[in-house]
């Protein structure tokens, strides 16, 4: 609605200034005139003419930078409320698994925690706030959800493994969150030119992103060979 308003109001202030000029045009009857009145006013009409297209200008990059940064601002909302939830998420999940990790070294295992661990697991398996670029593809954390629910289905005697496992889960969904969160092409560029003055948990995203990628592509492998 905004956007035809604005192009109708546009097309009118157009057209208004043709029929002025048009109407000069036939007063001039077709040629030039030796009138300096004639002229001074003609001067005039171009500069309304300059002024008002400035305007439509003007109004324009006004009405396109209005609608960018609206848009900016909705999806900055929704981009906090969605960082919000998964913090939340991996809050729970964090304080869950630090329980059950030295119960793991104790080897005094609460399966009632664990329990509560498979539900939030699901929870994220289920969820569209995990999602990869492509929709059709598994959530980001597949692999490594099924390698922690089989360590304790199995009842794996290799306490290093699993402990190791429960680590690495919480430190790839703390660089979840961060990555998601400066995704865009302008924060990244930013943060390549100002190394030296930015926190090094970002300076090294990039790395820790490849030696992900290659841990959930090994976990992935090893989860196929067992089917």
């Amino acid at each position: 609605m905004k956007k035809s308003l604005v192009y109708i109001f546009c097309a009118i202030i157009v057209l208004f200034e043709i029929v002025i000029i048009i109407c000069y045009f036939t007063i001039f009857n077709d040629g030039l005139s030796s009138s300096v009145d004639d002229w001074n006013l003609f001067y005039q009409l171009m500069n309304g003419l300059a002024i008002t297209i400035l305007t439509i200008i003007n109004i324009a990059v006004f009405y396109k930078i209005s609608v960018s940064l609206d848009v900016r601002s909705k999806l900055f909302e929704a981009q906090s409320i969605i960082s919000q939830m998964r913090v939340r998420q991996y809050e729970y999940l964090r304080s869950l698994i630090k329980n059950i990790q030295v119960q793991v070294i104790r080897n005094n295992i609460n399966y009632s925690d664990v329990d509560e661990l498979k539900k939030g697991l699901m929870e994220m398996d289920n969820s569209f706030l995990y999602k990869n670029d492509n929709f059709k593809d598994e959530i980001f954390f597949k692999p490594l959800i099924r390698t922690i629910c089989d360590d304790f289905e199995n009842h794996n005697s290799d306490i290093e493994k699993t402990y190791n496992d429960l680590s690495n889960f919480i430190k790839i969904f703390e660089f979840y969150i961060i990555q998601q969160m400066t995704r865009d092409k302008e924060i990244k560029k930013y943060i390549n030119d100002n190394k030296g003055n930015i926190d090094s948990t970002f300076i090294c995203l990039d790395d820790f992103e490849r030696e992900i990628n290659k841990m959930l592509q090994k976990e992935a492998l090893s989860q196929n060979s067992k089917k």
